[in-house]
């Protein structure tokens, strides 16, 4: 993983800065500003302290209403965020014929493609916040795993800023160098909680088959590929979304350097 991107924290396996990339015009994504990350709703109290730390105003929680009630959310309060509940889809991936055989890549690109609905109720929220109100900022969005819905979202924002569709899915990929980690402490807990009685409380994620734990840069490629063909263009994407063309120039500016 790009360690210098990376924030390590106990119970958060898989926060990173969305800046530090470059774009197709030589420029840096502004680093500090937006931040991706799996559960945060996890966070220990010592993860509360150093989310602090880093000024987080804003935190996106990407999730169904069913797992923030089944699994909780982040004290937001405690970080010095407001907490806005943004679910990318309605119902979570069903298991039923999905299973250890199942190819990864065509069943993510078109999981992937079903997310594009909920796009204009997130992406113009993260841009206006970032180019016209500084209250907000910084901000970070998270999912569950930090893989799929976040991954999206991720996605869609490094296009509309330039940087490639190869180096989006490479970012994309590194969540791979986090699951390790996550699934062993995931697993770890799912047996305590078994041992108490409380395993249908937590989220183990332990027995799900490859394609919802894997990210493999092939299925972001081909995604990103297919919307951007579809959509004539990351400007005209943003279009779509009911970004206007100043608000895209002024994130444009904040975001780059």
């Amino acid at each position: 993983m790009d360690l210098d991107r990376q924030l390590t924290l106990e119970y958060v396996f898989n926060f990173r800065d969305l800046g530090g990339l470059q774009n197709s015009s030589g420029q840096r994504i502004t680093r500090g500003v937006i931040f991706r990350s799996d559960a945060l709703h996890q966070a220990s109290e010592l993860d509360i302290g150093t989310l602090a730390a880093l000024g987080l105003r804003t935190v996106i929680d990407l999730r169904t209403e069913r797992e923030q009630n089944q699994y909780g959310i982040v004290d937001a309060t405690a970080i010095g965020a407001s907490l806005v509940h943004l679910p990318l889809i309605s119902t979570l991936w069903p298991l039923d014929g999905v299973d250890h055989t199942t190819d990864p890549v065509p069943y993510l690109v078109e999981r992937y493609h079903e997310m594009t609905d909920g796009l204009p109720a997130v992406v113009p929220l993260i841009v206006r916040s970032v180019a016209d109100d500084d209250a907000t900022i910084p901000l970070a969005f998270h999912c569950a795993a930090g893989k799929d819905r976040t991954g999206v979202i991720a996605a869609i924002l490094l296009a509309v800023l330039g940087v490639s569709t190869a180096d989006i899915a490479h970012d994309y990929h590194l969540t791979s160098a986090a699951m390790p980690a996550m699934m062993a402490w995931r697993a770890s807990q799912r047996a305590a909680r078994e041992a108490a009685g409380t395993a249908d409380a937590f989220d183990s994620m332990v027995d799900h088959p490859p394609a919802f734990v894997t990210c493999p840069p092939d299925a972001m490629t081909i995604f990103l590929t297919e919307l951007l063909e579809q959509s004539g263009g990351a400007a005209a994407l943003a279009n779509s979304m009911g970004i206007d063309a100043d608000s895209l120039a002024r994130f444009r500016f904040r975001m780059t350097s």
